[in-house]
């Protein structure tokens, strides 16, 4: 499939003061939409698809349960792969993630955070790792702040970075990359198959934006 160009309300944002020349480095590329066979769910390193929605969409709660929000985002590694065997030199230029930085804007009461990852981008490649966008604990957040203002959906954006180093040892943070949400303080029940018997399967998960397969058992 030919990938589409992401929407603009989810383009790269301005690079961060003080971050190590990102731009040259490691660099948010696009969402990855949902693989059309959501039982199977495969993701491969690059978006087969990317989202052509300006948003993203997530509920509050997913059968009663505490929803979170997560994306496959892709990330190339513009640096090249800089080994020269002939002289004893491996490639240090692979990026070993460690932590995703969030902050949200458009509800009062979200607080930023650092979520632990754990991911490699080899140079001059790419990855699409899963980004849990929304955690648990931020939508939780969101849905109180939601109640106290009175609002059955929200407009959130979601400023998302990656921070690592790169295996020969240097920091790196990336520039930011927007991702837009509206969130629908609603409980997500599941999906309706034509056929009552078959069995919804989603990708990556319900109450999200996702790819949806019914199947029979």
């Amino acid at each position: 499939m030919t990938a589409r160009p992401i929407a603009a309300a989810l383009a790269l944002g301005a690079l961060a003061t003080g971050c190590v020349d990102n731009a040259m480095s490691i660099e948010f590329y696009a969402i990855c939409a949902p693989p059309d066979d959501a039982e199977a769910c495969e993701w491969g390193a690059t978006c087969d698809e990317v989202v052509g929605a300006d948003r993203l969409w997530a509920t509050v709660t997913v059968g009663g349960a505490p929803n979170y929000l997560v994306q496959s985002i892709q990330l190339n590694n513009q640096l090249p792969i800089n080994e020269d065997l002939d002289v004893g030199r491996v490639n240090v230029n692979d990026f070993i993630g460690d932590a995703w930085l969030l902050s949200y804007s458009g509800l009062a009461g979200v607080a930023d955070k650092v979520h632990a990852a754990n991911f490699t981008i080899p140079a001059e490649g790419s990855g699409s790792p899963f980004i849990p966008v929304i955690p648990v604990d931020r939508m939780t957040q969101i849905g109180a702040a939601m109640a106290i203002a009175g609002l059955a959906e929200a407009l959130v954006v979601v400023e998302v970075r990656a921070r690592g180093r790169l295996v020969g040892g240097q920091q790196i943070e990336t520039a930011p990359f927007e991702v837009a949400v509206d969130v629908y303080n609603a409980d997500y029940g599941g999906a309706t198959c034509l056929t009552p018997t078959d069995i919804p399967f989603y990708c990556p998960k319900p109450g999200q934006t996702s790819s949806i397969t019914c199947v029979t058992p």
